[in-house]
This record gives C-alpha cells, sequence and structure tokens, in this order.
C-alpha cells in the first residue's frame, strides 16, 4: 500500500473583529513625536482548528471640521505598533495624499481565539497649518487582512462583544487640538 505523509486542514477564517479604543488625545504641539491617535482591539472569533489570520496593511485620512487633508499637512509620519514594536509606517511621499497607506511589511499575526491592538501613531508636521484634526479609518475594507493558511482575504468586522449594537467604522480618533 502507498502512504502519503500527513497533512493538517484548517478551516479557513473569514473575518477579524475590530474594536476601538478610544485615545484621550486633546492637544498635541507641531513637531511632536509618537502621538497615539488610534488603538484598535483585534479578536480572532475563531477556535482551534482554524487559521491564523495576519494584519498586512491599513489605509487611513486626516480630516479637520468636513475637509479631507492631505497627510503631508498633519503628520511627518504615521506609525503602527504592536505595543513598542514598529510594525509598519508611512513616510515622505506616503503622506502626499488623502487616503494614507500604512504596509505593516510581515503583519501582525493572530491566533484563533487570541486578542491583540495596533496603536496608530503620528508625529505632528512642525509646520501644521490647522487648528484641530481627526484621524479617521472610514471603511472596514481598508484594513488589510489574509488568511494566513491560504492567502485569502478576510474581513475586518465590528467586535460583537465590545459594542452590542451599531458599527464601529468609520472608526474615528478623538480631536487633536494643535497648540
Amino acid at each position: 500500500p502507498l502512504r502519503t505523509a500527513s497533512c493538517r486542514i484548517d478551516d479557513p477564517t473569514t473575518a477579524l473583529a475590530v474594536s476601538n479604543v478610544i485615545q484621550p488625545v486633546t492637544a498635541v504641539n507641531a513637531g511632536q513625536s509618537n502621538v497615539p491617535m488610534l488603538q484598535l482591539g483585534l479578536r480572532h472569533p475563531g477556535i482551534v482548528g482554524m487559521s491564523q489570520v495576519q494584519v498586512v496593511g491599513l489605509s487611513l485620512m486626516f480630516v479637520s471640521g468636513v475637509d479631507t487633508l492631505f497627510g503631508s499637512s498633519i503628520a511627518d509620519r504615521v506609525a503602527v505598533f504592536r505595543s513598542s514594536e514598529l510594525l509598519g509606517q508611512a513616510i515622505g511621499t506616503a503622506l502626499d495624499q488623502r487616503m494614507v497607506p500604512v504596509d505593516l511589511g510581515s503583519g501582525l499575526t493572530v491566533n484563533p481565539g487570541a486578542v491583540d491592538s495596533l496603536v496608530l501613531a503620528i508625529s505632528v508636521a512642525p509646520g501644521i497649518a490647522y487648528d484641530s484634526f481627526q484621524v479617521v479609518l472610514p471603511d472596514s475594507a481598508l484594513i488589510e487582512i489574509r488568511d494566513v493558511a491560504s492567502g485569502s482575504e478576510v474581513a475586518a468586522v465590528t467586535d460583537q462583544e465590545v459594542l452590542a449594537t451599531g458599527s464601529v467604522f468609520p472608526v474615528v480618533s478623538s480631536t487633536a487640538h494643535v497648540y
């Protein structure tokens, strides 16, 4: 009889639950570095046997009142951290657009049943010309998540264990007032 090597078949993961942990930013200074603006709670709703997911990128925008701004008019750097570990950043020409992409390189891997978080911090531009601004992640589709086993896209959904009704999207930071 012929035998093949044993293999493991994982259930694909279809969603990653996301919540917004409000950061109490109220005052920032021009040129201030690594100001935490958003914290995203991430929960893998799966069980043992399901595949891991990996958050590999996200896109965000800056707003002041009703105006969507170029990232470079607010920030010199947008960085995404897991605790104190830098996962990815947008600098230079990546900020010269209204929707700022942040590539997380090898990404953040979340195991089935696990909880983790990402903190989005900015370095405020020294020449900022606005009195106040907010950081916005307007839509769940702007968080790029992949199933580790298959490579297929995974949806970011509102974490119903944190927010019983409604939607976490759009995720909006507290208003930062510039001094």
